[in-house]
């Protein structure tokens, strides 16, 4: 969550840096909602020909390795291309841990850890508002 909410916590410096106009910076915004998109289901078929802990554990990999190369990105390109493939990465994690919490819950437990991890999500994004205010 926090990498979908910390762009716009950035976004008068990202505008300022890569040179951006509010229409390019909307599109470097819903990019990485397309890769999520398009490969939610597919990211979920593929984890039933692994193990469900290696491909959370690809995602989770993945995720940062791309979050991480965002501070490399030097122009509007760029920047399309890494939210593109950070929404590619990051996509199946939610529906996967769900998945993946099937095993260890049973159903009442279930509904209880998915609302945690939906709750926590919110306070990660509030968290990463907050923190990017004062760094």
């Amino acid at each position: 969550m926090i990498d979908r909410s910390n762009i716009a916590n950035v976004h008068s410096e990202i505008k300022e840096s890569l040179n951006l106009t509010e229409d390019q910076f909307g599109q470097a915004v819903g990019i990485y909602f397309i890769g999520y998109c398009l490969l939610e289901v597919p990211s979920n078929l593929l984890m039933k020909y692994t193990t469900p802990s290696r491909w959370l554990s690809r995602i989770m990999i993945s995720w940062g390795i791309l979050t991480i190369s965002l501070i490399f990105v030097r122009n509007f390109i760029g920047l399309l291309v890494v939210r593109l493939l950070l929404g590619v990465s990051e996509a199946g994690f939610y529906s996967g841990i769900a998945f993946y919490f099937t095993f260890w819950f049973t159903k009442k437990e279930l509904t209880r850890s998915l609302a945690l991890v939906g709750i926590f999500t919110s306070v990660a994004g509030i968290l990463g508002g907050i923190i990017s205010y004062f760094v």
